[in-house]
């Protein structure tokens, strides 16, 4: 994975974000800045995303100005990144209150600065996010359907009135997410029983192929995974790759306890992506915590694989990966497993 889009993926944080310029450039790329919210003013920076090859797909018009992302009401609330089999990505998301834009993309260079004095004042009263995490949080359900919206919430009343109404419990989104998997994704144990008695389909799948099972990796605890096995819900998401993406998800959310139990049940721990990514690699690019590094080193993972040359970009190993992303805690045990390795060779 090119670093710009890693970083996109793992590092940058939309929720709450203000846009302060986006344009055309008439080589193809698109330029968008914008200064997300901040604990502490100080923080505040302006992130510029400058999009290579890039086309505007939502809106259908490619028309950003649609959106009008520059006025002082809008708000950048959710984000995910796609990536095809040709290696092209998508940047989706959802501006509030006026709708979803979506660019595809070759690739992303990330720049960050200060912000104007002007910009954080502007922004100063939208610091105290950590007083009000669940409003800012809960936004994007506006757009969800009723059944998503309240088992999202963890509103189990309204989700039994819904479904005494006759709501299916199967209903799902533009983009295939069902009540289940916005229950599992939040650890709303009780609510994903609600739905499974009420006939949900345990395995219903997003348009990426994502299960209420996989959603709810990277929960606090073990026990939505485990019922939804317990339902018939299968382990790795009815996928044949042998656990490798279920593993996968787990190390780049820091989920442990789902990576015990997918190795445990013979998932490859060396298994690489079409980037040539191990769960090794993932885990130390999305995080510091050091603990699930150690737990991967320490069932047999190895820290000499390298990814491949994406983009004209070096191979890297784990320890690399870990120390680009500013993760010197994990860089230093997975370096010190690198020598280890080389001397074991």
């Amino acid at each position: 994975m090119p670093r710009g889009v890693a970083e996109l993926a793992f590092d940058l944080h939309f929720h709450d974000a203000r846009v302060v310029e986006w344009r055309a450039e008439s080589d193809g790329s698109i330029v968008l800045a914008f200064i997300p919210a901040s604990f502490h003013g100080e923080e505040y920076q302006k992130i510029t995303l400058t999009y290579v090859g890039a086309t505007v797909t939502a809106p259908e018009s490619g028309d950003l100005g649609e959106l009008d992302l520059l006025s002082g009401d809008i708000d950048l609330l959710i984000d995910e990144v796609d990536v095809d089999p040709n290696n092209m990505f998508t940047h989706r998301v959802i501006a509030r209150p006026s709708g979803i834009f979506a660019i595809d993309f070759q690739d992303v260079i990330v720049s960050r600065e200060p912000s104007t004095d002007e910009a954080r004042h502007a922004l100063s009263d939208r610091a105290e996010v950590h007083t009000r995490p669940r409003v800012l949080q809960d936004a994007w359900l506006e757009f969800e359907p009723q059944l998503v919206r309240a088992a999202a919430l963890g509103a189990g009343d309204e989700c039994r009135r819904l479904l005494l109404e006759g709501a299916s419990p199967d209903e799902v989104d533009d983009m295939g997410w069902s009540a289940l998997h916005a229950a599992a994704q939040r650890g709303h144990l009780d609510i994903c029983r609600m739905l499974v008695e009420a006939g949900a389909m345990v395995d219903i799948r997003t348009d990426d192929g994502t299960t209420p099972l996989t959603s709810s990796i990277g929960g606090s605890d073990d026990r939505v995974l485990r019922f939804l096995h317990d339902a018939g819900a299968d382990w790795f998401g009815g996928r044949d790759d042998a656990g490798a993406e279920a593993l996968g998800l787990a190390a780049a959310s820091g989920d442990m306890v789902a990576a015990r139990i997918f190795l445990d049940l013979g998932a490859d721990i060396n298994f690489t992506d079409e980037s040539g990514y191990t769960p090794l690699m993932t885990a130390a690019e999305s995080s510091d915590e050091a603990e699930l590094v150690i737990f991967l080193l320490a069932r047999g993972a190895d820290p000499l694989r390298r990814a491949l040359r994406w983009n004209g970009i070096e191979p890297e190993t784990a320890a690399e990966l870990a120390r680009f992303f500013k993760h010197d805690r994990v860089a230093t045990i997975l370096e010190a497993a690198e020598t280890a390795a080389r001397r074991d060779q």
